[in-house]
């Protein structure tokens, strides 16, 4: 049996502004059987200090650091891993979560099998202003499989939902590959075996910025020379649906077709080359 009923991955890096409003939206959650795993990625300002200062004395939280910057996705891999839970989900290291809302989405799972995820109403903080829904991000899927990977695939364009409370079973084939809509290609894989359910009355509040020192590349990989491809992503969505599907090789032509159209007209011609944008 898994040691906790939810474990919540916090990935961070140089929050130092934020992290508090973060951790104390955890520290008012009303769940026991949880786990707070927050990771520091070797922040370079008062993060770490300010993680250690909050949450010291709640046991729910683990707090570990890694010895130097891996980037921010193995440093959320990194916090699956690592998970013991029947439920997961990742909180952004500047976001923040509405007070019940991880007892609402658990209960949202328990009373529904055909749910793979559970999702407040995402809203949108720029700037330190709240300006409400993100109705891009809020979406109603079919309730067949090959639909619903289609509608996402064809559809989804802020990918919110990745931060969503999933059943952490479903993740344990999962392809994790550092490209390009590695967070798009796991909603997809998600969607495969259940629907998502955004639940009404409670919100994820997701930060943006206006602007930011480094490259949406460099984030990612925590390096300043490599290159994320558009092509990588494509061949990403249709290597997944080849591990997910094993139905007619004539239908599966079809559903590939549709992937690549969908993304290509998304991301531009270039896409279908290896150095897409170089």
């Amino acid at each position: 049996m898994p040691k906790f009923k939810c474990y919540v991955g916090v990935p961070v890096f140089n929050e130092e502004k934020y992290i508090e409003q973060t951790l104390l939206s955890l520290i008012r959650q009303d769940e026991d059987n949880v786990c707070f795993h927050v990771s520091d990625n070797c922040s370079t300002d008062n993060t770490w200090n300010i993680i250690n200062d909050i949450c010291a004395r709640d046991k729910r939280f683990i707090l570990t650091r890694q010895e130097k910057n891996v980037g921010a996705f193995e440093n959320f891999k990194q916090l699956y891993d690592i998970s013991d839970s029947q439920y997961f989900m990742w909180l952004g290291g500047h976001d923040y979560i509405s007070d019940g809302y991880l007892s609402a989405m658990k209960e949202t799972l328990d009373h529904d099998e055909s749910l793979s995820m559970a999702f407040g109403i995402p809203h949108k903080i720029l700037d330190g202003i709240d300006y409400g829904r993100m109705e891009k991000a809020i979406h109603t899927f079919s309730k067949r499989r090959i639909a619903r990977f289609l509608q996402a695939t064809k559809n989804i364009t802020l990918c919110a939902m990745c931060q969503a409370l999933f059943r952490r079973e479903l993740l344990q084939n999962f392809d994790f590959r550092m490209k390009l809509g590695a967070d798009f290609v796991m909603i997809c894989h998600l969607l495969w075996y259940g629907n998502i359910k955004f639940v009404e009355g409670y919100k994820y509040y997701a930060r943006f910025f206006s602007a930011t020192s480094e490259t949406s590349d460099e984030r990612v990989t925590g390096q300043k020379d490599i290159y994320l491809s558009n092509y990588d992503f494509i061949i990403y969505q249709l290597d997944s649906l080849a591990n997910l599907y094993d139905g007619d090789p004539r239908i599966k032509q079809y559903l590939e077709y549709e992937i690549i159209h969908a993304l290509q007209q998304y991301r531009g011609i270039h896409s279908l080359m290896i150095n897409d944008d170089r």
